[in-house]
């Protein structure tokens, strides 16, 4: 009985990793009925990273209603794990308060969007009595350096002219001075670990503005505005922290959010799929598996700086297992080539479709090239076996 282990991240804006994991099950099933499946939604520090850590955790759940992106109310979900050592840690999903699955796609804008309501979550936690934080960063809808949540745990942000900002990405080009007094004492004191799925610095042909800023909206004119505001933060976070935060790897997660939690709370970044990994000791199943298949929604030149695919790639290279993995697009050529570890991948759209279409098809998509993967695999086990 062939064993295989299907660890997927979300199929974004289209499948979340549980619902890709169940569609990747029926393929394996409709082509080896009797294979065993070891099912693992993954996440990597973006969206659906507190799902998968309660997969191991006793998390308490917990929801508030917080400011959205744009200013909106959303209801946003966070957890909370309690030790025995009297530890109490707050597992808030930066997505979940401030992402971008809270902004229809004609509405993007990262000049108008804000942090705002991820720092309100922070005070939740800390009213809740958190003593440590975990917190996830990929998935935003933002590009305000973190101003905005800031601003909601108590900063006040000021131009030239000495007028309050608002904290948004168009305030953060005109920011002169922020004042951290009324910030919580205890926040500073607090143990703040950040996980995100990117290892870019904040500003440069490389940072958040040039790299992310697109994807949530902003024109080729606006990211040039975002990367000049990026420039003005830096110097500021530099000033308040006594070093360059900016251009640290995970500065520009977020919109810059990772140079903010850095510069101003004194957090710690680490890679989200290696926390996850072990979390949900990865390496225990893997070793039972006879393949592996994962996936998401597109495969490009930032797969390998931590994305679910390079993390589960590299831990299969450990042990000499074959990894397959199924995506919704490959950009950039061969790509496959940077991910050590990593056997083959496949797009899993059978012709070319509107990306409209390709996200609404992404389960029947995703069923049918599991099933055509390992059918192929299973014939040449067989014929290997025969031969």
């Amino acid at each position: 009985m062939p064993v295989i282990l299907i660890c997927p991240d979300s199929f974004k804006e289209s499948l979340t990793a549980d619902e890709a994991v169940q569609a990747m099950q029926r393929g394996v099933l409709a082509a080896v009925p009797d294979a065993q499946c070891l099912c693992l939604p993954l996440a990597d520090g973006g969206e659906g990273t507190l799902a998968a850590l309660a997969q191991r955790w006793p998390l308490q759940r917990l929801s508030h209603s917080v400011r959205g992106p744009l200013g909106e109310p959303v209801v946003a979900e966070w957890g909370m794990l309690e030790h025995t050592d009297g530890r109490r840690i707050g597992v808030i999903e930066m997505a979940s308060a401030s992402g971008l699955l809270h902004v229809p796609p004609a509405r993007r804008d990262p000049l108008r969007s804000s942090s705002y309501g991820f720092g309100e979550l922070l005070l939740q936690a800390l009213e809740a009595g958190c003593n440590e934080l975990l917190l996830t960063l990929g998935g935003s809808a933002t590009h305000d350096g973190g101003l905005g949540m800031l601003c909601a745990l108590g900063a006040q942000a000021f131009d030239a002219d000495g007028e309050p900002l608002t904290p948004n990405g168009e305030g953060l080009g005109q920011l002169a001075r922020l004042d951290m007094r009324d910030v919580p004492a205890r926040l500073r004191q607090t143990p703040i670990t950040v996980i995100c799925d990117v290892r870019n610095p904040l500003c440069g042909a490389n940072g958040a503005a040039h790299v992310f800023a697109p994807q949530k909206g902003a024109s080729p004119e606006q990211v040039r505005y975002l990367e000049a505001a990026s420039q003005r933060w830096a110097g500021v976070l530099a000033e308040l922290a006594g070093y360059r935060v900016d251009e640290q790897p995970g500065a520009g997660a977020a919109g810059g959010l990772g140079a903010a939690l850095l510069g101003c709370l004194g957090a710690n970044l680490r890679s989200g799929i290696d926390l996850l990994l072990e979390v949900l000791e990865f390496d225990a199943l893997l070793a039972q598996a006879d393949l592996v298949l994962t996936g998401e929604g597109q495969l490009d030149a930032q797969t390998a700086a931590g994305k679910v695919i390079a993390g589960v790639a590299e831990r299969a290279r450990r042990q000499h297992k074959p990894v397959v993995s199924l995506v919704g697009a490959i950009r950039g050529g061969d790509v496959t080539a940077a991910i050590p570890g990593l056997t083959a991948c496949f797009a899993i759209n059978p012709e070319p479709v509107s990306l409209s279409d390709a996200l609404a098809r992404a389960s029947v998509n995703l069923e049918y090239t599991s099933r055509q993967t390992v059918a192929l695999w299973a014939s040449s086990l067989s014929a290997s076996v025969k031969g």
